[in-house]
């Protein structure tokens, strides 16, 4: 499998992930050891940066590992450069995959990709945001994975769910906007 394939093949496992109070733990105790592994996530912590990075690293893991009969750690230069990119902090990955050397921001969206909103109040960016990763691309809208979500779209929600947005740049007064995609394969398609 492509890691692409295997992005998405992680992401559509973790469908359905509940978390138990606000932010505190994870019904599936499986999930809840990952996250804190792969995903540095700690209890009260919003976790959708969390769930991202778990997949990203996970399926990093699992692609470098096909066909090969002794294990694979985290030392990989693939998975050491995403490790060091991604963090808890929606806006702290997004600034650091701009800054890093072998991944590009773009606004096409493709399967595999991480999508990254911002928060805005008065019109104004802040430091909070929201991430998922696309699952599927259609003409004016995408189906994105997402944890730490509901059924309106909320930030701080309870699921790791699949959620159907809009492809929308516009920045809203206050709310949230699209800033941009990166595509995680991108670094190793080119090293």
């Amino acid at each position: 499998m492509t890691f692409q394939e295997l992005i998405l093949k992680v992401a559509d496992s973790y469908v359905g992930m509940e978390e138990v109070g606000n932010n505190e733990a994870f019904k599936d105790k499986v999930f809840e050891k990952e996250m804190i592994k792969f995903g540095e996530w700690w209890r009260g912590a919003p976790w959708c940066a969390c769930a991202v990075q778990l997949i990203v690293l996970k399926a990093g893991l699992m692609y470098i590992s096909q066909g090969i009969k002794r294990g694979v750690s985290m030392e990989h230069p693939l998975l050491k450069t995403l490790d060091r990119i991604m963090t808890p902090s929606v806006m702290q990955t997004f600034w650091n995959f701009k800054k890093a050397k072998g991944f590009t921001v773009t606004y096409k969206p493709k399967p595999g990709s991480i999508m990254f909103m911002q928060s805005f109040r008065n019109g104004e960016g802040l430091t909070t945001g929201h991430t998922g990763i696309v699952k599927k691309v259609n003409q004016l809208n995408h189906d994105i994975y997402e944890g730490n979500t509901n059924v309106r779209g909320e930030r701080e929600g309870k699921f790791f769910m699949v959620k159907n947005r809009p492809i929308d740049f516009d920045t809203p007064l206050n709310g949230k906007a699209i800033i941009g995609y990166v595509n995680p394969t991108q670094y190793y398609e080119t090293h």
